[in-house]
């Protein structure tokens, strides 16, 4: 991960996570059953095109799903 989204928190918000950066956004949409996140779909706002927001917000997702058990 970039440096400059390390402390950018991930919010887990209905049906995605997200990360804002610069008042832009990448996200990740899901499905939550109790044991497991299901991971659908990755976007990023096209002003982070390249920045490399969409592989952070993927980095920090699935450190989230491993810290609290899921799979």
């Amino acid at each position: 991960m970039k440096p400059e989204f390390e402390n950018i928190p991930l919010v887990k918000a209905e049906k995605r996570f997200e990360i804002e950066f610069n008042g832009h956004y990448a996200f990740i949409d899901y499905r939550e059953t109790t044991h497991q996140i299901a991971l659908v779909h990755t976007e990023a706002d096209p002003e982070l095109a390249g920045t490399g927001a969409a592989a952070a917000v993927v980095e920090k997702t699935l450190n989230y799903i491993e810290e609290n058990g899921k799979k």
